[in-house]
């Protein structure tokens, strides 16, 4: 049952954060969903380029970044959305740490900042992420 709630969770969470259903574009006047994207009615994303990547494993102190690993990633434009996870386990210090993505043109951008209030060292970890337009 849990799985299913996780699920639902997250859907409604992109649903939120993309704008991907409107219910007040129905054509028929009827309040079923119609697929909404920033270029009208029914458009998808598009993805752009995915990957995985190692992040560094240097000590982060408190308040503190590590180094943005940034990766090739032919074609994405400074408008286009990043999409990651961890792509191996986090481990227990893991959890203090926040991840920022960046797009720039032609390439994706993964850093990690400490919100601890002790330093840390990252245990060695990689991060799969997906560019989408």
């Amino acid at each position: 049952m849990k799985k299913y709630a996780l699920c639902t969770i997250l859907l409604l969470t992109l649903v939120a954060v993309f704008g991907i259903f409107s219910l007040s574009n129905a054509s028929n006047g009827n309040a079923a969903a119609m697929p909404q994207g920033p270029g009208g009615p029914h458009q998808r994303t598009e993805t752009i380029a995915y990957g995985t990547v190692a992040m560094p494993t240097a000590m982060i102190g408190t308040g503190g970044c590590s180094a943005v690993v940034t990766v090739p990633a032919p074609g994405v434009i400074n408008s286009d959305v990043i999409i990651s996870s961890y792509g191996s386990a986090q481990g227990a210090t893991i959890g203090s740490l926040t991840v920022n993505t960046f797009p720039t043109p032609n390439a994706v951008n993964i850093q990690h900042c400490n919100t601890s209030p002790n330093p840390i060292s990252p245990r060695n970890m990689t991060m799969n992420w997906r560019v989408v337009r």
